[in-house]
Parts: structure tokens; C-alpha cells; sequence
């Protein structure tokens, strides 16, 4: 069972997705992020949390979730009391923690957060003083985080206050704090201004290179009337002094009066933000606010703009708030879901917002994280595309282009993603090759078009990136220079721009070719499972020789429309033929031979060797689709007949993976016990290959050997086999039941789920969903915010490594195209609902908002019987209140297709398609 915790947040009765949470420090690790497009921070219940631009700039000091329990350091307000204490607003006080460990503890703690902002509110009945802090960054461009502090008297006496604010100031990089922490706070010093404190290190100091710094960290305050504080302290020590500390600062306790902030001198010491405001008296029910403005930027005169104009009264604090509020509103309603469950809808709003985060955080920052230097990797950027595109196709197209800049001639791409865009880098500056990553540009713009009917991106013409390291990481360009750049060039030294069509044509045809002895796609540094990542030689994957396959079926496609429009032929460059074996009908390969694959795939990369011509030849579609079809018949085919095994009789599932030592990992173990993993069963069920009962079948299986005690499924069983760390990967060096290894991993659970609507098990889809929101929205359980997590662990289904996930972003795919059923094709539209009738309310109607055709869509379903999945078909239909023909639904009565043609003839500016269930 999972441990009970009566202090869980709930939805408030508004529909923006707001929460109250009651005593929410008696849940450890818990974490809320802000942003816009340049700040970063997160805030915990005790206000402890990072705020920082980018890796090399620290406001605060870096912290991962094990820190946050042991660190003394945050935003704090301390309230010295005239003739009776002193209070922290925080609960970050020695005092304070004393107390609560005794449990003697007279305060009550409140979080009212929504989208973008929080606010922690405390009352001390003892003081009979109630705090209320809150926290945002502005939905602008500006780099400063806004504090805004209320102080009322619950009394009915007139309590006399003196207010402190206090916040270390880092300012440096993360890699400061195991390299050089001492050396580089000798290079602190303070700015002395009128504002606040300002610390502006001389130099940034990396053994590699040493070089002047123009960053400043600012903190500053006012009072809600725009007053300046009354001073401050920017020396750590002469805050906290010799025997304090930051949850006894001595300042705060001797009510020393503050440092003129136009005197403050601070040369190579630890520097803290500390402001403290003039005394104020208080009335019985009278409310004071001050204001903190806490920055990081390169201009003083964004300091001064902050400072002086826009953020220095409570007015404007509000103003700005409510602004973000709206904001973020409006994003996260993009895409808006109106199901009977209000709660649902609710924290759907909570899942909007993760991909956003995932384009600002990257895969770093938050607590949870604790690894990278905040870049993106290449499967993040293009999966996290899917839920931004279904919100708003058009705006995506740029940073579709600018991906394909990452992509290689040798098919593999750079793995890390620069903080320009369409700049790249190779992780870690080693040249791994994930065998997953050729696949997610097709899957991704395959989206795009569908929703936009923007065919013509295939004829883009985009650069190629370029480095030293050749043949998916196993070769080395000796001729390649700095000098040279990272930009592909002809051997005349041209920067060549191949089509979209082109980038995509290589990255599947190169994995094609590139197989192990089972005629499997090798797995290389690891595939979608990054844990998989020792059996870099032999190793196999499955589910990504199906979906190299699936991708070739789907050019194909789109290929077979750009010929019915007149299209007769496509320009690749030359040296690509070699792999269209199936062109001249001279040189085929065997596909059933894994040896001649192998060597064609290496004569491709000698021509290379050799020197790129840049030259380009025209190929006709027609027999180009009838070579990619063969290759994408072949492998669909392989994967069917020779990965499908049985276990225990009646049993059956798709084999994942082969490892290092050429051994199927799939199946019955040396221990007896059965080796299954969810990935092959939900890619396979994704990609439509295995039809609805062997889909059932898969189902049963999983059932048995997947599913934990809390109804969710575990990205695989227990292989308890030790050797598999050095033979296929790290992840099986993890303890069970957590993370990849037994925990229920979600990325994988929503992708299981979407493969079970896309065989209509929809009762068994719904299950799955239905389960994994629950989990995610039952706070005493999982012990998060709102918000799908990566992982649940089967141990207490407690959530892991919030907000940074694919998951989010794949949930809202799937809700849009597989429970409403909303399937754009190539300009056309299909609608499919597959609803059951527990997702209906009174009214009988579900509702989602999105965008089509760059204009806004509503689809409303309305099922006036009660009808459940099994026992409708699709009855009077509306478009903008025109009726529908019967014609455009399909034989089955589940599905119906709008032409782009008539959605265009009848589109407005706002839509509304109108489908009854019979």
C-alpha cells in the first residue's frame, strides 16, 4: 500500500487550474517551477530553490533534491517584533524546526499556487502575525524573478515590525562549486547603488579560461508604496556573523541596522542579498507589503528600468501578475479539454504547461535533475514538438527547420542542443549514436503536415552538421578543423543544402543497413531507454527496427500525393543512390541477409570517405516508393514473424532487445522467471503493426508480468540477472521498482496507452489513462504538484523527476488523436472519438478546443444515451451548424473524414464540429 499523507493539495473551485495545499512541508521534495523564455527558477514550500539564466549564471546556489533538505539557504523574511520576537515567515528558522521536531509547533502553512506563480502564506498564532509571499517571473522577457511580502496583524494590539529579506548570492557557474569555490568568490565585489545589493564578480574563473564577467545579480526591495529599503547587507558574515547562520542570521536577532546600499564594499567574499526595511506599526487587521526584485542580467540599466519603473510598488507587482496569470491562460488553453471530470480538466492544464518547460528547463535545472548543463538532447527537441504543434502547428515550422541542421550525412545527428537555434554539438563531445534518434524527425514533421497540409516542407532546403566524427561514431574525419565549421561542405569547399525529403531519406535508409547478426537495428549508445546503453556493439533494438519501417511506409505516403499532384521526380544528392538498391534493378540487396546490408551500408560511408560531391540527381518517385516500400515491407515483416514469442503456454509479447553477447533478452530468464518490457509491446501497438488481437493478446500479457500493485504498468520485470549491467546496460544496476527498472516509467505508459485506443481497446486504454492521472492527481500518493512525472516508483508510487518529461507532451497527443479521435492527414481531417460512457457528464457532452488550419476548432460529442464504446456509431453530424453527409463516414459508422477542400470552403474564424453518438 502507499504511504497515506493527509497534507495533499486540491483543485480550487476555479477552472484556471489553481490549488491550496494545507502544511505542505510535511511533504519532502516537492518543487514548483517558474519561467519565461530566459529566467529559470523553482520554489519549494519552504521558498528554498535555484533562480538562474543558464548553467554558468547562479543567482543562488545550485542545489539537487537531496540538498534541499539539508540546506540552510533560500528566500527568507524574517520579522523582528518590537518587545516580543522574532519570527521567520519561512519556517526556515532553528527555532522553528526545534519546535516542529517536538511537536509543539503553533504555525499553520498554506500553498495557493497556479500556473506561474505560488504563494506561501503562514500564521503564527503565537505572534498572531500572518504572512502571505508571493512568487512569479513576469511572462515577459525579463530576467527577474518578483517577491511580493504581506504582513498582517491578526492581533488586536499594533505590533511595531522591522521586515528583513535575505538571499544568498552565488553568482557564478554550477561548475564553481566542486571546482574552485574558493578562488572564484574572491572574485565577488559589490556595486554600490541606491537599490539594493548588486554583485558583480570581476572574472569568471575556469582553469581552461579566465576572462572578465559583466553579469550582475541583483536583489532589491520596496515597499509596497515604491519606498527603497532601508539598507541592507552584502557580506555574508556581517549578516549572519561569526557564530550565526543563515536560520539564525545575527543581523536578524540583534536587529543590527542595516548598510547604506551606496557604502557597501565587498571584495572576493560570499555575498548574500539581505535588505531590510524601515520599522513599521501595524494596526489590529492592517495589512503591509514590500516588494523584492531579485535579477540577473548584463545591462545595469535593466536594473535601474526594474528598480525605478516597473516592478517597485505593490500596484505593479499586481498588475504584472495578473498579466502572467493571463498569460499563461492562454497558453495552456490552446489546446483545451472540457470532460464531465472537472478535476481532469483541470490538471490537463498542469500538462499543457510541461512541454514549455521542457523548452526553457531542457533536462536540467530542477531538483530532480541533477545532471547536463541544461542543453536539450535531440530526441527532447523533437518530441517535445508534438503537444507545441497540436497547439499551434504554423508557429513550429521555424524550429522544425532549424532541427534538420542537426542531421548527418552518415544518418546519425549531433546529439546536443546549442542555446541558438539550429546550433548543435555532440553530448559530451563524444560521438555516441542512439539508434532511436533517426526516426522522431519524420514522426514529428509527419504531424506537422497532417495538421497543415504543408507538403511542400519536404522540398526545404536545410544544411547538414558536420564534425570529426564519421560512420555513426566509429570513424574519424582527420581532415576536419575547427577552421572548417560545423556545417556540411562540398569537396570544393560549398556549404551544400540538401531538402527535408533528403535529411529524412538518410537517417532511415542509413538505419536500415545498420543491423546486427539478427538482422536487427543495432542499438548502438542505446535507443528511447538511455539505460540500455552497454551493448554498443551488438546490442539489438526492435521496436526501432519496426519504426524505421513504419517512417519508410509513411514517405511513402506522402510521396504517392506529391506524384497524384504532378510531381515526378525528387533531387537527392548522388551519393545516397548506393542505398537505394531497388533504383536500377542491378544491384539489390538481400534484406534477408544481414551481412550484404551490412557491407552496403559501409560502401556508402567509403564513398563519403572519399569526399562529398554535393552533386545532385534527379530520381523518379515512382520507383523510389516502390524501393522504400520493399525495405519497409521487409522490416515490418521481420519484426512480426521473428520477434512474437510465447511463454508460459499462453502468454504472448514482442521480444525488445539482443544484447552485447548476441543473447534475445526476451522471454524465459536463467531464473526461471519471465524478461518483458513494455517498450517493444507500446511501439509496436503505436505504429499499427500488430493488429487488434494480437494487441489483445500483448494486453494479457502485460497484465500478468508488468502490472504493479497501484494499477500502473513498470517499464519491465525483474530479470535478476547481475551480467546484464555489462552486456545491455545501467539500467538493470538500479534497484527494482524505481525509475527504468521496475518503476513505472510514464513516457512508456502513455505510448502503451495510446497503442491500446490505436487498436480500439478502448475500455483497456481508458483503464490505463484513467489510472495514471488518478496516480498523478492523488497528492497523498504521489506527492507532487500537479503534473505528469517521469516516474512512479512501485514502491510507495511516489513521483520522481517532474515537469522535464516527454510524457506530458505525448499525453496531450494522445488525448487529441486517439480518445477524441481528432486525426489530421495531410490537410484533411478524421474524427474517431473512442469515449466511454463514464467520461460524459450531465450534459452529455465532451468538448475539446485546439487549432486547424490556423484557425480555432472546437469539437463537441454529445451522447444523449449513455451510449458506451462497443454500442455507438456516429449519428447527425454539424459542421458550423451546416449538416454533415452521411458520405463522409466511413463503413464502420466510427469515423469521419473532412476533406481540406471543404473545411476551407466553410471555415470561420471560429469552428464548431458537432457529432452525436447512436
Amino acid at each position: 500500500m502507499a504511504i497515506k499523507n493527509e497534507f495533499g493539495w486540491t483543485f480550487t473551485d476555479k477552472k484556471d487550474g489553481s490549488l491550496l495545499m494545507k502544511n505542505p512541508v510535511m511533504n519532502s521534495r516537492m518543487y514548483f517551477p517558474l519561467c519565461n523564455n530566459n529566467l529559470k527558477s523553482y520554489v519549494t514550500p519552504e521558498l528554498k530553490g535555484d533562480i538562474l539564466l543558464d548553467y554558468n549564471k547562479y543567482l543562488t546556489v545550485p542545489k539537487s533534491t537531496e540538498d534541499l533538505h539539508h540546506c540552510k539557504d533560500g528566500r527568507n523574511v524574517w520579522l523582528s517584533i518590537k518587545d516580543r520576537g522574532i519570527w521567520c515567515c519561512t519556517g526556515s528558522s532553528a527555532e522553528h524546526q526545534l519546535k516542529s521536531i517536538k511537536g509543539i509547533d503553533d504555525e499553520e502553512t498554506e500553498i495557493n499556487a497556479g500556473i506561474g506563480w505560488i504563494k506561501l502564506s503562514r500564521v503564527s498564532a503565537g505572534y498572531k502575525i500572518k504572512s502571505d509571499i508571493t512568487v512569479f517571473i513576469p511572462s515577459n522577457d525579463d530576467t527577474v524573478e518578483l517577491v511580493k511580502i504581506g504582513i498582517t496583524n491578526m492581533g488586536a494590539d499594533e505590533i511595531e515590525v522591522d521586515t528583513f529579506y535575505a538571499v544568498p548570492v552565488y553568482g557564478r557557474s554550477t561548475l564553481n562549486l566542486r571546482d574552485h569555490r574558493d578562488v572564484s568568490t574572491l572574485c565577488n565585489r559589490l556595486i554600490p547603488n541606491p537599490h539594493g545589493v548588486i554583485v558583480q564578480p570581476f572574472m569568471i574563473h575556469d582553469e581552461k579560461k579566465c576572462y572578465q564577467n559583466n553579469t550582475k545579480y541583483a536583489v532589491m526591495g520596496f515597499t509596497g508604496r515604491g519606498e527603497p529599503a532601508a539598507g541592507g547587507w552584502g557580506r555574508m558574515y556581517d549578516y549572519i556573523g561569526e557564530n550565526g547562520s543563515l536560520e539564525a542570521p545575527e543581523a536578524v536577532y540583534k536587529n543590527k541596522a542595516p548598510m547604506d546600499f551606496n557604502e557597501m564594499e565587498l571584495t572576493g567574499e560570499e555575498a548574500v542579498g539581505a535588505v531590510k526595511f524601515s520599522a513599521a506599526a501595524i494596526k489590529p487587521g492592517e495589512t503591509r507589503e514590500f516588494i523584492i526584485v531579485q535579477g540577473i542580467t548584463d545591462e545595469y540599466s535593466d536594473i535601474e528600468e526594474w528598480a525605478l519603473k516597473k516592478y517597485n510598488t505593490a500596484e505593479k507587482f499586481d498588475n504584472t501578475l495578473n498579466e502572467t496569470r493571463e498569460y499563461w491562460q492562454n497558453y495552456v488553453d490552446l489546446v483545451k479539454f472540457e470532460f464531465a471530470d472537472q478535476e481532469l480538466n483541470k490538471f490537463l492544464k498542469w500538462v499543457n504547461f510541461q512541454p514549455f518547460l521542457r523548452k526553457v528547463f531542457g533536462s536540467s535545472y530542477l531538483p530532480d535533475y541533477g545532471y547536463g548543463t541544461g542543453k536539450r538532447y535531440w530526441r527532447e527537441l523533437w518530441q517535445d514538438l508534438l503537444a507545441i504543434i497540436i497547439a499551434d502547428p504554423y508557429s513550429t515550422k521555424q524550429d522544425i527547420m532549424n532541427n534538420y541542421n542537426g542531421v548527418k550525412l552518415d544518418g546519425s545527428n549531433a546529439t546536443l542542443v546549442g542555446d541558438r537555434p539550429g546550433e548543435f554539438a555532440h553530448r559530451s563531445n563524444l560521438g555516441r549514436t542512439w539508434s532511436d534518434h533517426g526516426v522522431w524527425p519524420y514522426f514529428t514533421t509527419r504531424l506537422y503536415m497532417d495538421l497543415t497540409g504543408d507538403l511542400d516542407i519536404f522540398f526545404e532546403q536545410v544544411s547538414y552538421y558536420k564534425d570529426n566524427i564519421t560512420r555513426r561514431g566509429k570513424g574519424t574525419d582527420s581532415s576536419w578543423t575547427p577552421e572548417y565549421g560545423l556545417k556540411q561542405k562540398t569537396e570544393n569547399g560549398e556549404l551544400y543544402y540538401g531538402s527535408v525529403l533528403e535529411h529524412l531519406l538518410i537517417q532511415n535508409l542509413t538505419s536500415f543497413y545498420n543491423v546486427g547478426i539478427h538482422n536487427i537495428t543495432l542499438l548502438e549508445a542505446g535507443d528511447w531507454d538511455d539505460t540500455m546503453d552497454m551493448a554498443r556493439e551488438n546490442g539489438e533494438t526492435v521496436q526501432f527496427t519496426a519504426f524505421y519501417a513504419a517512417n519508410l511506409e509513411g514517405i511513402c505516403e506522402c510521396l504517392e500525393i506529391l506524384h497524384a499532384k504532378g510531381g515526378e521526380s525528387v533531387e537527392l544528392f548522388e551519393e545516397m543512390l548506393v542505398l537505394l538498391d531497388r533504383l536500377d534493378g542491378k544491384n539489390a540487396v538481400d534484406y534477408s541477409d544481414f551481412r550484404q546490408k551490412q557491407k552496403r551500408l559501409q560502401q556508402y560511408y567509403d564513398i563519403l570517405d572519399k569526399g562529398f560531391s554535393g552533386r545532385k540527381v534527379k530520381v523518379d518517385i515512382k520507383r523510389l516508393i516502390e524501393d522504400l516500400r520493399a525495405k519497409s515491407v521487409f522490416g515490418a515483416e521481420l519484426v512480426r514473424t521473428q520477434e512474437y514469442i510465447t511463454v508460459d503456454k499462453d502468454f504472448s509479447f514482442y521480444n525488445g532487445y539482443y544484447t552485447d553477447t548476441f543473447r534475445r533478452l526476451g522471454g524465459k530468464n536463467g531464473q526461471g522467471t519471465v524478461n518483458i518490457s513494455l517498450t517493444p509491446q507500446a511501439y509496436l501497438m503505436v505504429l499499427g503493426l500488430t493488429g487488434q488481437d494480437r494487441a489483445r493478446e500483448i494486453h494479457k500479457s502485460v497484465n500478468k508480468y508488468l502490472r504493479n500493485e497501484f494499477g500502473g504498468y513498470i517499464l519491465r520485470s525483474d530479470h535478476r540477472e547481475p551480467d546484464l549491467i555489462d552486456v545491455m546496460g545501467r539500467g538493470f544496476g538500479l534497484a527494482f521498482k524505481t525509475r527504468e527498472n521496475g518503476g513505472q516509467y510514464n513516457h512508456m505508459v502513455v505510448k502503451y496507452m495510446n497503442g491500446l485506443y490505436a487498436n480500439n481497446l478502448v475500455r483497456e486504454g481508458y483503464e490505463v489513462f484513467s489510472t495514471l492521472t488518478g496516480l498523478c492527481m492523488n497528492s497523498e500518493q504521489s506527492r507532487i504538484f500537479p503534473g505528469v512525472p517521469a516516474s512512479i516508483d512501485s514502491k510507495s508510487a511516489r513521483g520522481s523527476y517532474n515537469y522535464l518529461t516527454g510524457s506530458a507532451s505525448w499525453l496531450i497527443f494522445s488525448i487529441i488523436t486517439e480518445i477524441m479521435g481528432i486525426k489530421p492527414n495531410l490537410g484533411d481531417l478524421s474524427i474517431s472519438p473512442k469515449l466511454v460512457k463514464e467520461q460524459f457528464g450531465e450534459d452529455k457532452k465532451i468538448r475539446v478546443d485546439f487549432v486547424y488550419l490556423r484557425k480555432n476548432m472546437r469539437l463537441t460529442v454529445i451522447n444523449e444515451k449513455g451510449l458506451d464504446w462497443g454500442e455507438y456509431r456516429l449519428g447527425k453530424m454539424k459542421f458550423n451548424s451546416r449538416p454533415v453527409e452521411e458520405s463522409f463516414c466511413d463503413q464502420t459508422g466510427l469515423n469521419v473524414r473532412f476533406s481540406k477542400e471543404y473545411i476551407e470552403q466553410h471555415l470561420q474564424t471560429d469552428n464548431e464540429i458537432e457529432i452525436e453518438l447512436v
